[in-house]
């Protein structure tokens, strides 16, 4: 597949933007665990049950900062909620990153697969695709999903989080 891994320990924005790749633009899978179900508002989503196990969120980061600032933000806990994966990440261990440096549109196809994917559980149809037609930017999977599943992705990097931590009260 050729895909460059790295291990990292931290992913505040000034870490990340030691990295090479995360200088650059691009779109982004994040891959979160959650310990435990439970139900969850999300802004103007509604409230959901989020069952436990696996989650593959799909973003781009194509303003100022690029990929370190936007996965940066995603890495760290925040107390207020702009983007729907705000509320979610309140709960959830960050694991992974999956990047590739390609234009937005492919941010949409990443969606496609993982939706099209038999494994894939669409949990809050809308979620973090308000501002396009995908059913969602948000999928559930039982088992942590691989990299070499989807070689349709076309991903560049694959960033593995080696001390992703844990939420205790949120």
């Amino acid at each position: 597949m050729g895909v460059a891994e790295f291990r990292v320990s931290s992913v505040k924005p000034e870490v990340l933007g030691e990295l090479a790749p995360l200088r650059r633009k691009g779109i982004y899978l994040l891959l979160l665990h959650l310990e435990q179900s439970r139900f969850l508002r999300v802004g103007c989503l509604g409230r959901r049950r989020f069952p436990a196990g696996w989650y593959t969120y799909v973003g781009s980061a194509f303003g100022p900062g690029g990929l370190a600032a936007r996965v940066g933000r995603h890495g760290v806990r925040l107390k207020a909620c702009h983007w729907h994966i705000d509320y979610l990440r309140r709960h959830v261990s960050l694991h992974e990153i999956w990047i590739s440096h390609s234009w937005r549109v492919l941010e949409h196809h990443w969606a496609e697969v993982l939706c099209s994917d038999p494994l894939a559980v669409m949990v809050m149809p809308g979620f973090g695709s308000s501002d396009c037609s995908c059913p969602s930017h948000l999928f559930h999977f039982r088992q942590a999903p691989l990299p070499d599943q989807y070689a349709a992705l076309q991903m560049d990097h694959r960033l593995v989080v080696t001390h992703a931590p844990k939420n205790h009260g949120h």
